[in-house]
């Protein structure tokens, strides 16, 4: 699979994951929608089979409807399909006490299902991605000031990794530092949610939707590539991630 990123952080979030020529973007919070399409064109023959919304903050949802009016069907879970009017697909996140899960099929390659996350949005979620043609699986979680579950078997993992505890300053206003806190993922807890996921089978790590002024790349960089021992990647837009089990 490849990864392009067309946008990251809070000026706007998209993806476009690719396998063979099929694309699923996640997220499509980067106006004008024709940065997307732009980007979808530059890529063909791949055509998107499809959307994946993780919240409705306009950071991640701008351009979904004008995506929907191309033909992309979006999806999001109820909640978020809610509160952007009641346009988008349903996905229903993860429940333990539920028999069966709601997975869907995009396309030939993609299995998705998605699981709750947790930031200050209606019903914020996060995609656990499965490529049906290799067996790669993927996470991507971003928004979400700490996880709920632990993932077996990911080789890559595409997650937020938001501010560093040491650049929240007496100078940082309150409102900010408790919504950093209560909504979006630092390093050191990013840092405990791969400690208590199994990494082994992992091939890569993306981080994604760092802040500006309060994130360090190469501190963040460091510490998790130290912590795990993984190839880690800082994403910024416009960069293309080569995700390959066996890239030889």
């Amino acid at each position: 699979m490849i990864l392009h990123t067309i946008g990251t952080g809070s000026s706007g979030n998209c993806y476009l994951l690719m396998e063979g020529n099929e694309i699923l973007i996640l997220d499509a919070g980067v106006k004008p929608t024709q940065r997307i399409s732009k980007a979808l064109y530059d890529l063909r023959p791949a055509k998107a089979v499809g959307c994946l919304v993780t919240h409705e903050h306009g950071d991640h949802s701008a351009a979904a409807q004008g995506l929907n009016r191309m033909g992309i069907k979006c999806f999001g879970t109820p909640g978020t399909c809610k509160a952007l009017g009641g346009w988008m697909n349903a996905i229903t996140p993860y429940d333990p006490s539920r028999f069966k899960q709601d997975i869907k099929e995009f396309g030939n390659a993609f299995l998705v299902m998605a699981f709750k996350t947790n930031h200050d949005a209606a019903d914020a979620c996060g995609f656990l991605i499965t490529n049906t043609l290799t067996g790669e699986r993927m996470v991507y979680a971003t928004d979400t000031y700490y996880m709920t579950y632990r993932f077996p078997g990911i080789h890559y993992w595409l997650i937020e990794c938001n501010y560093c505890e040491e650049l929240i300053t007496e100078d940082t206003p309150p409102i900010l530092e408790k919504r950093l806190r209560e909504s979006h993922m630092s390093l050191d807890r990013l840092c405990q949610v791969f400690q208590s996921n199994d990494l082994s089978p992992c091939r890569k790590i993306v981080l994604c939707h760092m802040s500006n002024d309060r994130g360090d790349p190469d501190m963040m960089k460091r510490r998790i590539r130290d912590q795990t021992h993984k190839p880690v990647e800082v994403t910024r837009a416009g960069y293309r991630h080569d995700l390959t089990l066996d890239p030889f």
